[in-house]
């Protein structure tokens, strides 16, 4: 089989290009300063898949789950707090995702994540876990999305993934049946409440608002757009992305612009004022705010993105 490429990726557009390769429909947004870039990795296992993320800056995805496939996601060190998962941190030793009855997934991955998620077959998983050693896990997994393993369970599970993503030739990983024998009852230190948030689908919609819109939107024009109050959109973005309505769509509206000046210009040498026209058209009235937001974000100034596009 092979070793799993190590793909790098350089902001949230190129992340989201790697996962829409996969035939997945992505939305994905720097939700800290700094440059994110990172690796990627994806490989099959069997009927199963693990993709992994290793960010140099946090960035929250959004992404519809298929009906038949059930991911479960771990962060490879084992340490709490640098994966949340529907806005709920990811414990110690923890595993997330099981809860087998949500739309879509919406997680951020944070600096010091070695995140792992293997995309298992849902009916297969459930079956197997059935005539297992794992009834009261199953229970769970209709009520939790996050169960706390113990540390050996949590490592050996870890190792699966991560086999699952560098496999030897002479030995194929089979990632369903690993994951039904390490997913035991006893294998389960705690299975811990599901946080449901009631704003998926709100905070989903600002998403794609700020991948649609080149404007400077307001609070009360991004509310009126969105049919909800203010209370709500904050509470939401808040509770679900870690920054407020205003600074996401900055985010997107600094991705726009570093896209377009990637995207460069067709003549031979670019002209600094290229600079300022890309900003006014995402929005951004002050070049010196743009600026040092854009230095902040990236890691250089707009005129050195450019350049490299020329």
């Amino acid at each position: 089989m092979g070793l799993a490429p190590v793909r790098l990726f350089h902001s949230s557009s190129e992340l989201e290009g790697l996962l829409a390769e996969l035939g997945f429909q992505p939305r994905v947004v720097q939700i800290q300063p700094g440059p994110l870039k990172g690796i990627f990795q994806f490989s099959t296992a069997g009927p199963g898949a693990v993709v992994r993320f290793k960010p140099s800056a946090g960035f929250t995805l959004v992404a519809p789950r298929r009906a038949q496939i059930l991911p479960l996601g771990l962060n490879r060190e084992g340490s709490k707090g640098r994966i949340v998962v529907h806005g709920q941190p990811v414990a110690e030793h923890g595993i997330a995702g099981c809860y087998v009855d949500l739309p879509y997934s919406f997680f951020q991955v944070w600096p010091g994540a070695d995140a792992l998620i293997a995309l298992l077959p849902r009916q297969p998983l459930l079956e197997g876990l059935a005539l297992g050693s794992a009834q009261n896990c199953l229970q769970w997994m209709n009520d939790c999305n996050h169960l706390q393993l113990t540390p050996q369970a949590h490592g050996t599970m870890a190792d699966l993934f991560m086999a699952a993503l560098e496999p030897a030739a002479s030995e194929p990983i089979d990632l369903l049946r690993g994951a039904v024998e390490l997913l035991s009852d006893q294998a389960v230190v705690a299975p811990l409440r599901f946080k449901a948030p009631t704003r998926y689908d709100l905070v989903a919609q600002l998403i794609d608002l700020g991948r649609q819109s080149t404007e400077l939107l307001n609070l009360d024009s991004v509310a009126e757009q969105l049919g909800c109050s203010r209370r709500s959109l904050i509470q939401g973005c808040t509770e679900l992305m870690g920054i407020g309505p205003i600074e996401l769509l900055r985010a997107q509206r600094l991705e726009h612009v570093h896209q377009a000046l990637l995207a460069g210009n067709q003549e031979p040498a670019p002209s600094p004022a290229l600079v300022g026209e890309i900003a006014q058209r995402f929005g951004f009235r002050s070049r010196g705010h743009f600026a040092a937001a854009y230095q902040e974000q990236y890691g250089q100034s707009p005129s050195q993105t450019l350049k490299q596009a020329a």
